[in-house]
């Protein structure tokens, strides 16, 4: 914008004009920021109403995952129920107090691929890895007292597979009340314990994704 005059003017009208181009600048200037400002609130107003809906479909996953994994170990408690009541069902070994193996069943043969006369005479931490001898021999040693124990226990075929087993370890009583041996039992539950443990791995990621978005959501806002 110019200003012309058809004189010359005094100092203090050209002060003045000056003042007047400088105020009428800084207003044009505030104008434009008002409406960048208003056009970036629009994009955040519309950024946070994505995030919402995202933060809310993520809530909905991470309750169903839940309420799979509650199904899902409803059902290895169900299973241990199966254990206890068909004994057909169940893979069973016999050792020594000292460990060594006695026999084992069809079905515990089959499941972890080997062959009565590989098992026989063995001691059963040449069957486990590694890092499980001490705490199966000490396991051993509290069953030679008396003691019945439950636990999943992992372990690994012949071909190197892993099964997840719920298995029972008791001691077996002869007539005179002394212990000779020690009976194992398991069911396997591998499908369902792998499942539980992909599940939760699940919705650990998921809750972390929404940590995330609710942080990122805050600085919107903010």
């Amino acid at each position: 914008m110019e200003l012309a005059f058809l004189r010359k003017l005094d100092e203090y009208e050209r002060e003045f004009i000056e003042k007047a181009a400088a105020s009428i600048a800084q207003a044009i200037k505030s104008i434009k920021i008002n409406i960048q400002t208003k056009k970036l609130l629009k994009q955040v107003q519309e950024r946070s109403q994505e995030l919402e809906t995202v933060q809310k479909q993520l809530r909905k996953h991470i309750q169903e995952l839940e309420e799979k994994q509650k199904v899902l170990k409803e059902q290895q408690v169900e299973m241990k129920g199966i254990y206890d009541a068909i004994n057909h069902t169940l893979l069973t070994v016999e050792y020594t107090t000292e460990g060594k193996i006695l026999k084992a069943n069809e079905r515990y043969l089959k499941t972890m691929n080997y062959k009565l006369d590989e098992l026989v005479g063995k001691h059963v931490t040449e069957f486990v890895a590694q890092d499980q001898v001490d705490e199966l021999l000490e396991l051993i040693n509290r069953v030679k007292q008396g003691e019945s124990i439950e636990k999943i226990v992992k372990r690994p075929t012949k071909l190197e597979e892993i099964r997840w087993l719920y298995a029972t370890y008791t001691p077996f009583y002869d007539s005179e009340g002394k212990i000779t041996k020690i009976l194992f039992f398991a069911f396997d539950i591998t499908e369902t314990y792998v499942r539980i443990q992909q599940l939760e791995e699940q919705v650990k990621t998921l809750k972390k994704q929404l940590e995330l978005l609710e942080d990122s959501l805050k600085d919107t806002k903010n």
